[in-house]
């Protein structure tokens, strides 16, 4: 009850100083003195700042940009919510104790963007204490307040906006509240209850200014007819002092630009409710633009797919015909003719080769335009690492130049290595960071296996190879991107192996493949499976 009272006398004296600052506003229009305008420039901070730290819908925190580190110097009811702290824990803060550690130089760059161009939009995340990860929508405001430069932060947590535009973005406008949606109302009602209901008793825009004057002392029927619900709404936050009451969607002209909004009510006094009107319009008019692009975009991969899908085949049938004529040559010639069983064999590795590029770009197109799926059933690893082994050394023997060792390493007993997961596609997965473990490992040794870590399973790839240069390893999992250094088996990719493996990776539960790598000394690939 102390909270109420806290809020409707912080209420009325803000709405006693939005009255005192327009009409000291209008009294300063008309002074024509130098130093109205410094005068103007200092109330109008004040108003903005009371009216930024007042946000009933959002979290806010005031950052003094002047102290080294900036500090947190005020806050409103919504962050210590959101924080789960008081107030008095808050104040004197710096502000980075708040932000994730992995976003303290993201958040100070965005700091600096504020403080650039007073104003500037970006999101932070972070994980509640249930691990689930939340989205908060950041606006910053840079101004003057009490002569020292401050930045007001306005929090707004739009987790539950993301996932619906995720799960069913057809609906996303009629079922998302406007206040995820727009920062701030285009209007705001004040009504005031008269016994049996809400008479109007002024009504103002985002700047403050009265509007719809002819409307004052109107009821809330009268001024939107058919919407008995509104006053039901009100009725129900006035009775209960709801500050956040019940939210409903408006279709229709509600003014020349507005034609769909949303209606937020919230008590403020014992016999007042306020509406704030956000306006949906524009996201309405970016919603039906994105279903547009977004089948374009659909049939443009449908496109893609059947052409990918055609040229394949047209170019399968040849390149086989052309291997199988070249085998068929070498078998006939057999020792007789050295130089031609050469040519032979270069003809049938070459055409191998084309088609396993082929099949390469086949794979990344069906893995995105989401057409790969995930099949799990049971499978026996310790199995898996012996056929993929056996596979290797076959491979590597038939090369008549040195070639690494292969060695496997395999955590579970035989029986205990039992693994629910897509067999196909974790044999793709290691397959492929073998085959670039090969590829440049001279002599040497090539070792893959797996082993059970903090109920995952973890399977690496290393090597004893040429190593991958420091400023090549951000990049090696971009499609079609090759390092400068040379394949030691003179059998070149395309650069799309590492890149197949890590989309398959992710598609399985992985966070991705992971990679550290020295030049001269060798590379270790790993990545984890739910297990």
């Amino acid at each position: 009850m102390s909270k109420d009272l806290n809020l409707q006398s912080y209420l009325t004296r803000l709405m006693l100083l939005e009255k005192e600052n327009r009409e000291l506003k209008s009294e300063l229009d008309k002074k024509q003195d130098c130093g109205s305008s410094k005068e103007k420039l200092t109330i109008d901070s004040r108003s903005k700042y009371e009216y930024l730290l007042s946000s009933q819908l959002e979290s806010a925190v005031v950052i003094d940009m002047e102290s080294r580190p900036p500090v947190v110097t005020d806050c409103n009811m919504r962050a210590t919510d959101l924080l789960n702290i008081s107030r008095k824990e808050i104040i004197g803060r710096e502000v980075l104790d708040f932000i994730p550690s992995n976003q303290k130089t993201y958040f100070l760059d965005n700091l600096h963007q504020v403080k650039t161009f007073r104003k500037h939009h970006f999101e932070l995340f972070r994980f509640d204490e249930h691990r689930e990860k939340q989205i908060f929508d950041v606006t910053g405001y840079s101004l003057t307040h009490e002569n020292k430069e401050v930045i007001i932060l306005r929090f707004r947590d739009v987790t539950y906006r993301n996932e619906l535009l995720q799960e069913n973005p057809e609906d996303t406008i009629e079922e998302t509240s406007g206040q995820s949606l727009q920062n701030y109302p285009i209007f705001t009602f004040y009504f005031q209850f008269n016994g049996e209901g809400f008479n109007l008793a002024r009504a103002e825009n985002e700047a403050g200014e009265l509007v719809y004057k002819e409307l004052v002392h109107k009821n809330a029927e009268e001024i939107f007819p058919g919407r008995r619900d509104l006053v039901i709404d009100m009725k129900q936050c006035l009775r209960e002092g709801l500050r956040f009451g019940k939210e409903s969607f408006f279709k229709g002209f509600f003014s020349e630009n507005v034609i769909y909004a949303s209606f937020q009510f919230s008590y403020m006094q014992p016999d007042y409710v306020v509406l704030n009107i956000y306006d949906l319009t524009r996201q309405k008019a970016m919603h039906q633009e994105l279903e547009v692009a977004k089948r374009k975009a659909e049939q443009s991969e449908q496109i893609k797919t059947a052409f990918l899908n055609n040229i394949s085949a047209e170019l399968r049938t040849p390149l086989n015909a052309v291997n199988g004529f070249a085998q068929l040559i070498a078998l006939e010639s057999g020792a007789m003719n050295s130089q031609l069983l050469q040519y032979c064999n270069q003809i049938s590795n070459n055409t191998k080769q084309v088609l396993n590029m082929i099949n390469d770009i086949m794979e990344l197109a069906r893995i995105e335009s989401g057409d790969l799926k995930v099949v799990y059933s049971g499978i026996y690893l310790n199995k898996l690492i012996d056929d993929i082994a056996y596979k290797y050394e076959r491979i590597t023997s038939e090369h008549k130049i040195n070639t690494p060792e292969i060695h496997t390493f395999k955590d579970l007993s035989d029986g205990e290595d039992l693994f629910d997961t897509d067999p196909d596609r974790l044999l793709q997965i290691l397959e492929n960071l073998i085959d670039n473990a090969i590829r440049f490992t001279e002599q040497g040794v090539v070792s893959f296996g797996y082993e059970r870590h903090n109920g995952h399973f973890l399977f690496f790839v290393e090597d004893t190879g040429v190593g991958i240069p420091e400023e090549d390893l951000p990049r090696i999992f971009t499609r079609f991107y090759k390092a400068d250094n040379q394949s030691l088996l003179g059998e070149p990719g395309v650069g799309l192996g590492l890149s197949i493996a890590q989309h398959l990776a992710q598609n399985m539960g992985s966070e991705g493949i992971q990679v550290k790598s020295k030049v001269g000394r060798g590379s270790r690939f790993w990545f984890e499976i739910p297990g």
